[in-house]
């Protein structure tokens, strides 16, 4: 699973807050960029938008299905594992949009992709499991399961909403956590591995205790989890917003 695309649409709209003027210039250019090389998948209007192009990732699923997330027990110490993961596939793709020596096509594809690990990263079933596929396998009470309980923010991210809905709701998410919450050091941590092992921590602490199969999450944990996820969607937009910075912006 991933997060829900109204997800990836507020972590865009939070970090496009926080870019500077050239960095959002360029990022219009690239997003226009129809060009997807590696891929070869034809982007759609969705894709072109400066809000809503870290959503491409999930057109090109069959390709990158196993790119999305980093598995790293939860009972175990929280290293990341070898081989390709979200966490490889960030850095590479951060290092192509940051190459001078990269064609424009291949920045306009990195920039989606990239972003939308960004995004991915933020939800900490993305980066733990206990032998549940990121909690895909622990179903809630109905058809749901923890992972798509946690990517849609506790059910409070709704797919459908409208573009002025999103950016209230990004606008709320910033109001509540704005960055004068984190530390300057967490806001420029650019190391996506770093970001992977915060969520592990998160996982063991927050995810995982309080819940069970077939059972609707509390009302305390579901209060948890909503808080939970704005927050980390703050942080990793504003940590998306200053790397774009510093790649674009100079």
């Amino acid at each position: 699973m991933i997060m829900n695309a109204a997800g990836h649409q507020l972590f865009a709209r939070v970090a496009w807050d926080g870019l500077n003027e050239k960095a959002r210039g360029a990022v219009k250019g690239l997003v226009q960029n129809p060009n997807n090389p590696s891929l070869g998948v034809p982007t759609s209007a969705r894709d072109n938008d400066e809000f809503t192009y870290t959503t491409y990732m999930d057109n090109v699923r069959p390709q990158l299905s196993d790119k999305h997330f980093v598995n790293m027990p939860v009972q175990g110490s929280g290293t990341l594992p070898p081989g390709e993961n979200s966490i490889t596939m960030q850095k590479s793709l951060t290092a192509v949009l940051a190459d001078p020596k990269s064609s424009p096509d291949q920045k306009a594809e990195a920039l989606r992709l990239a972003g939308h690990l960004a995004g991915d990263i933020a939800n900490p079933l993305h980066n733990a499991d206990r032998g549940d596929r990121g909690g895909n396998s622990l179903k809630l009470a109905g058809k749901e399961n923890l992972h798509s309980y946690w990517d849609s923010g506790g059910g409070q991210w709704k797919n459908g909403a409208t573009p002025s809905q999103f950016a209230d709701q990004a606008a709320s998410i910033m109001r509540n956590y704005p960055r004068k919450t984190y530390e300057t050091r967490q806001l420029e941590e650019f190391d996506s591995g770093k970001w992977a092992q915060e969520g592990w921590q998160l996982a063991a602490s927050d995810v995982y205790p309080g819940v069970s199969a077939g059972v609707k999450p509390s009302p305390q944990y579901a209060d948890n989890t909503r808080k939970t996820m704005d927050s980390q969607i703050a942080l990793a937009g504003y940590r998306w917003a200053s790397q774009l910075n510093r790649i674009l912006g100079q």
